[in-house]
């Protein structure tokens, strides 16, 4: 894994590394993974229904690892999720003290429909909720 993650991550490697997610190196392929640009959102997200707690746990990771409006839709669809519910407060929490008003980019049109669609099922508090309708342009 280290050498891979030396030499780049390209896509062709994504289905091998898909399945390590769940095995003994999945924390290095996590790194690896969050470091790496060959991959988009859809490529991890659609594999959140099918995934138990653990490699829930894991894929919030990767996709918050993608910063900015991403970063938004992973922790609500983890707040979502009563199994792992907690890190996305946790993340949204961090994201409205931290970086929330360094969001100098509207969402993407996918993304803002996605994150208004999260919003109705994710278990936060109204304040969070307010502050992200404001910064994707809802109030």
């Amino acid at each position: 894994m280290r050498f891979l993650a030396r030499l780049g991550v390209e896509r062709d490697d994504l289905p091998s590394l898909w399945g390590l997610l769940d095995g003994p190196t999945a924390s290095q392929v996590v790194r690896t993974l969050a470091r790496s640009s060959c991959w988009g959102w859809a490529d991890v997200a659609d594999r959140w229904e099918s995934a138990d707690e653990r490699l829930r746990r894991r894929l919030w990771r990767l996709l918050s690892s993608r910063g900015g409006w991403d970063e938004v839709r992973a922790h609500l669809l983890a707040a979502a999720d009563p199994r792992v519910a907690a890190l996305g407060r946790s993340g949204l929490d961090s994201w409205v003290l931290h970086r929330a008003s360094r969001m100098y980019r509207w969402p993407t049109p996918e993304q803002r429909a996605h994150i208004v669609a999260l919003l109705e099922t994710a278990d936060i508090p109204t304040s969070q909720q307010e502050r992200i309708h404001f910064g994707v342009g809802l109030d």
